[in-house]
């Protein structure tokens, strides 16, 4: 059989090379797929993105500056699976990038790095998710402020945490906001 690495350097129609990235896995193959993040296709895009979440082990940093690149290229319609598929991967390079879009105008695009934040867990970041849960224009991302910022921050956060549990109305988002308030009073973190 050929190695997946190569299968995807080789030129294929749009459904065979979906149904290639579905199945790929691996360091090589994760450097194939990059590739395919500037396929004229959208949907061989989106793929290749869910295939980098699957990937076992750390990726290349230059794949992950890939990735990072990802999420100023609004054209391509894909900066917030970058943004999400940053933190499932919990690529820590990505920390400064998803910062300076949690204020975008695309509220899908700062909900998702948001919540990359806190899959990533880094401390630094707890200061500016802190800051969304102080700032009433920025209301639609309290739910997912808290619940990042009671994964990268401690018991100081927890008022402002259960402050976001008040106020919010929709049942789910209440309760996302309390588990996070509680959450931020444990001495280990997720």
């Amino acid at each position: 059989t050929r190695l997946p690495s190569v299968i995807l350097s080789q030129p294929m129609t749009e459904g065979s090379r979906v149904d290639t990235l579905r199945k790929a896995s691996g360091n090589l193959v994760a450097n194939e797929i990059a590739k395919d993040f500037y396929n004229p296709s959208s949907r061989v895009r989106d793929i290749a993105l869910l295939s980098l979440t699957r990937q076992q082990g750390k990726l290349t940093p230059e794949l992950e500056q890939d990735l990072i690149k990802l999420m100023d290229i609004p054209e391509l319609g894909m900066q917030a699976m970058a943004a999400r598929t940053l933190g499932r991967l919990r690529i820590e390079a990505g920390v400064p990038s998803l910062m300076a879009k949690i204020y975008s105008d695309d509220l899908t695009l700062a909900q998702a790095c948001v919540f990359a934040l806190g899959l990533i867990g880094k401390a630094e970041a707890a200061p500016e998710l802190a800051k969304i849960l102080g700032d009433d224009k920025a209301r639609s991302l309290w739910p997912l402020a808290a619940e990042a910022l009671s994964k990268v921050g401690d018991y100081r956060y927890t008022k402002l945490i259960f402050h976001a549990y008040e106020v919010e109305s929709y049942y789910v988002l209440r309760m996302q906001c309390l588990i996070a308030a509680v959450r931020s009073l444990a001495l280990d973190k997720p």
